[in-house]
């Protein structure tokens, strides 16, 4: 529900944007979009970076045997400046497609007027290549092709792995959302029991648990005993005798017989979704590495 009386939305998104991010609504079906789109343009960027150095590896090995040996070697001008040539276009397109994801983050924190750790890898992969270039233009001996696809090679390895990694992360979040019942059953002060959604639910509610029911939120049992799979929490998975005064969580599945609950938190104050808050936080996290290297940037 959106509050007429607060300031208006562009007050609150323009720090952000200053800051060079990009912001949307949420939706989470565009966001796993998102998700594979970027880790699909890092698999082409690397297949891309992979086969372009590989090749032009192989061309800078010639010229290197050619430079070999007294007098500079015995590989004439004009053969080494075909082999830089070639070696050129290769790379040339190469870098400018493999490098997007490395150009476009350092031009967005450019934009920011601050620095991350792309800018020196942008910075480093452009000079290299600008550099070459201009040898391979004015008839040099030593070009530096080779380095700049290798450069962006295994930094887009490492780039796809932290990808990989998040995804992980992301998709254990996902699975402790799953864990959350969608309806609960409360008991009311004539003894009947009405299904309500969880987000209706508040403390001091009662709630009966039938068998093979998830709890819908965090409470004290106050009548029954049962069996309880709380490997959610323990990791253990052998069934946890509880009964009253017992503590349970949500997301804990009652196993053998009905449970009556008092409700003592729910929604964000349960500790499954705490847990999840954990996981996203890391997931959205930056390792300290990272953290280092924008400093020095």
């Amino acid at each position: 529900q959106w509050d007429a009386t607060a300031p208006p939305l562009t007050s609150l998104l323009r720090p952000v944007l200053a800051q060079g991010h990009r912001l949307a609504p949420f939706a989470p079906g565009a966001l796993d979009r998102l998700v594979e789109g970027e880790r699909r343009l890092l698999v082409r960027c690397l297949g891309v970076a992979g086969f372009a150095a590989a090749n032009v590896m192989l061309l800078s090995v010639s010229v290197w045997a050619g430079l070999w040996g007294e007098g500079g070697g015995d590989m004439g001008p004009g053969t080494r400046q075909v082999l830089h040539w070639l070696s050129a276009m290769i790379a040339g397109p190469a870098v400018l497609y493999a490098g997007r994801p490395f150009f476009r983050s350092a031009l967005a924190a450019l934009k920011a007027a601050r620095l991350n750790m792309d800018v020196p890898i942008a910075l480093a992969v452009t000079l290299a290549t600008g550099l070459s270039l201009l040898e391979t233009l004015r008839g040099g001996r030593i070009t530096y092709f080779d380095a700049a696809l290798s450069l962006l090679f295994f930094l887009l390895l490492g780039r796809l792995l932290d990808h990989a990694a998040r995804a992980r992360a992301r998709s254990a979040a996902e699975n402790l959302l799953a864990l959350q019942a969608a309806s609960a059953g409360r008991l009311l002060p004539d003894g009947q029991v009405e299904r309500v959604a969880v987000a209706a639910l508040a403390a001091g509610d009662t709630l009966l648990v039938a068998a093979g029911e998830r709890l819908p939120a965090d409470g004290i049992v106050t009548l029954g005993r049962s069996d309880l799979d709380a490997s959610l929490l323990t990791g253990e998975t052998l069934p946890q005798a509880v009964g009253p005064g017992a503590a349970l969580h949500a997301g804990t599945l009652n196993l053998t017989a009905p449970l009556r609950l008092r409700v003592t938190a729910v929604g964000q104050q349960s500790l499954l979704a705490r847990l999840h808050e954990l996981v996203e936080t890391a997931e959205q996290g930056r390792a300290g590495a990272v953290r280092v290297a924008d400093r020095v940037a």
